[in-house]
């Protein structure tokens, strides 16, 4: 009777502990199990699900662990884990769904991310802010060369692999309040599509000079960023940047021509700054 369902909605069901066999429904296309705040196991039939498009299981509270073959769902597109906090590893196979875009692991527990997240050639979407025990990303994350969007707030993340350079269709990474990152690769100058950087609250004492070449940039946001003493000369080669937050810094001068970027808002303690350049 459930051979045709498309679409299998079960949000909110708080005594639900085990999820149903997923072989009586062969054609689902969408799964949510948000808030099933009793959930403990995912049935391993989850995998027999070949047109499984989107799969949202936010705030799973007490799930521990993912069925060993998640990875066969190779039409999966849009995978969420947010919330479910028990999560404290992931299937080193997960380079194998092929066609997924959007991948939200945001507050889970894991300390590192597989390797093979690099072979998801399709991916756009990373969320892992809020992961708290993740102190690194693999260097293999720069050959997922079609990642659009990677936030990062609020995690354990102590630096970025040089190969973050390699994501040449990145146009948003946000790090924000990211206590342990002290440093920016100088291979960052390389992602010449970013739109939008965020820093703000980092531990960061410099931006590289390479910033210069992030010809898309419109967005630096660095407030807060207490040992942040100074800014790159080549900032002033960002000609589409239009918003630059430095408050809350230690930044004491701009770089001289900095007043020729015509469009660009600056938001800063303007009484720190000791040279003021001139149109």
């Amino acid at each position: 009777v459930f051979d045709k369902l498309k679409v299998l909605d079960l949000t909110g069901c708080n005594h639900l502990k085990v999820t149903p066999n997923f072989d009586s429904v062969p054609r689902l296309e969408k799964l949510v199990l948000d808030d099933c705040c009793a959930l403990i196991q995912v049935h391993e039939s989850i995998s027999h699900l070949k047109r499984l498009v989107y799969w949202s299981m936010k705030r799973c509270q007490w799930l521990k662990k993912l069925p060993d073959d998640i990875f066969r769902l190779n039409k999966l597109e849009n995978f969420a884990l947010e919330g479910c906090v028990y999560i404290n590893t992931l299937p080193e196979q997960l380079g194998e769904m092929k066609s997924l875009k959007e991948l939200n692991l945001r507050g889970i527990m894991v300390q590192s991310i597989p390797d093979t997240v690099g072979l998801l050639s399709s991916l756009q979407a990373l969320d892992l802010r809020d992961c708290l025990a993740l102190s690194a990303l693999p260097n293999s994350i720069g050959n997922a060369n079609n990642l659009r969007v990677l936030y990062l707030d609020s995690s354990g993340i102590q630096e970025l692999p040089d190969s973050i350079g390699c994501l040449e269709n990145l146009e948003e990474l946000k790090a924000t309040q990211c206590y342990t990152l002290n440093s920016l690769p100088n291979s960052l100058g390389n992602a010449r599509n970013l739109k939008r950087l965020c820093l703000d609250g980092t531990n960061i004492r410099y931006l590289p000079e390479s910033i210069g070449l992030l010809e898309n940039l419109e967005v630096l946001q660095a407030s807060y960023c207490d040992r942040l003493g100074s800014l790159p000369a080549s900032i002033i080669q960002l000609k589409n940047l239009r918003s630059l937050d430095i408050k809350g810094t230690e930044v004491s001068e701009l770089p001289r021509d900095i007043w020729r970027l015509d469009d660009l808002k600056i938001s800063a303690d303007f009484r720190k700054l000791r040279r003021r350049a001139r149109k």
